[in-house]
C-alpha cells in the first residue's frame, strides 16, 4: 500500500533517455539548384560551379530547372548529355546519384532532392559530400575575403 504522504523522489537523468530521431529513407539531405542571372549551380545552396552565361550548359540548365518537382528531364538537340554532366565537377558517385543521361545522350535528368535512400542506392558517403560541400564553402569565403 502507497502511503498518501510519501515524498516525492526527485526524477534524475536516468529516468528520461534521450530519444534521437531515427533517420528516414525519405529524408532529403541534399538539394540542387541552378541560378540561371548568376549562372552558379549550387549544393544546398552553396556554390559548386559557375556556368558562362548563354553557353550550352547555360541553357540547358536554364531549362531543366524551370521545371517543376523533383526529378526534371530534358530532350537536347545533340548527344551533349553525357559531356555536360562529365564536366561537373563534383564527386563521381554523387554525381551519378544526381545526373542521369540517355544511352544515346540525349536526355539529361537530374534528380533535385537527394535522399538518404538514392544516396546508399548509388552507395555515396555522407562524408565525401559534407566535404566536397565544406572544400567549396571554404573556397567561396576564401574569395570573399580576397
Amino acid at each position: 500500500m502507497i502511503e498518501e504522504n510519501a515524498p516525492l523522489r526527485k526524477a534524475t537523468s536516468d529516468d528520461y533517455g534521450i530519444v534521437r530521431d531515427i533517420p528516414s529513407p525519405d529524408d532529403v539531405l541534399y538539394s540542387i539548384d541552378y541560378d540561371h542571372e548568376t549562372g552558379y549551380l549550387k549544393l544546398n545552396g552553396f556554390r559548386i560551379m559557375r556556368f558562362q552565361w548563354e553557353n550550352t550548359v547555360d541553357k540547358v540548365f536554364s531549362e531543366l530547372f524551370k521545371q517543376s518537382g523533383s526529378v526534371k528531364q530534358i530532350e537536347l538537340d545533340s548527344a551533349d548529355a553525357n559531356a555536360i554532366i562529365n564536366n561537373i565537377k563534383m564527386p563521381l558517385s554523387f554525381r551519378k546519384a544526381v545526373f542521369r543521361t540517355s544511352e544515346n545522350g540525349k536526355k539529361l535528368q537530374v534528380t533535385t532532392k537527394i535522399t538518404r535512400a538514392r544516396l546508399k542506392q548509388f552507395r555515396v558517403k555522407l562524408t565525401v559530400v559534407d566535404g566536397f560541400i565544406t572544400e567549396k564553402r571554404d573556397a567561396f569565403y576564401k574569395s570573399e575575403k580576397d
